[in-house]
């Protein structure tokens, strides 16, 4: 019991950390790999959709699987990890 509400304080912590630490691109890109994709399809597209340089959206695509909100088994294709959808959940919920 004491451990899990540590572990739900920590992730609590994490995911407003996150939330500070990532830029709205970075959030709104996340939500893009559902369904998943692969990494070059998101740049090409992450890129024409914002308007943004190929070195940018390879920053949020690094900074996403950095901070393990994505993930893969092949690592070819992308999705959103557990602990991306937790975070989804969290900036979603009004506070």
């Amino acid at each position: 019991m004491i451990a899990k509400a540590l572990m739900e304080r920590c992730n609590f912590l994490e995911f407003e950390y996150l939330k500070l630490y990532l830029v709205q691109n970075s959030k709104d890109a996340l939500r893009w790999f559902e369904p998943p994709s692969t990494k070059e399809n998101f740049v090409l597209q992450w890129k024409t959709i914002r308007s943004i340089s190929d070195s940018e959206a390879e920053a949020i695509f690094s900074a996403l699987l950095a901070h393990h909100l994505l993930e893969s088994e092949s690592n070819i294709l992308f999705k959103i990890s557990k602990m991306g959808k937790e975070f989804l959940k969290h900036i979603d919920s009004p506070r």
